[in-house]
């Protein structure tokens, strides 16, 4: 089949890079906000990196909770800004 050789061609020029977002950092879920905003901004800033292209997983206890963009953050701790992935009991 000439159709699966070109799909398999188009499919191997694809990386993970293309398709997944930058993690910026790993913050603990009840970390403040405001402790974040500066954090994150002086990691892209050490980087050169855009503020609003990247995420950050949120972690209690060592355990991937969530992710959060720039634009997210708001008030509160990480955790009430977050976008949750799995269970989000632990806080």
């Amino acid at each position: 089949m000439v159709h699966s050789s070109h799909f398999k061609q188009l499919a191997n020029l694809i990386t993970v890079r293309d398709i997944c977002e930058n993690v910026i950092a790993i913050f603990d879920a009840g970390q403040d906000v405001r402790d974040v905003f500066v954090d994150w901004w002086e990691l892209c800033g050490l980087q050169g990196l855009d503020p609003m292209t990247q995420v950050a997983l949120v972690e209690p206890n060592q355990q991937i909770i969530g992710l959060i963009g720039y634009e997210s953050l708001k008030t509160g701790s990480i955790f009430d800004c977050m976008e949750q992935t799995g269970k989000t009991s632990q806080r």
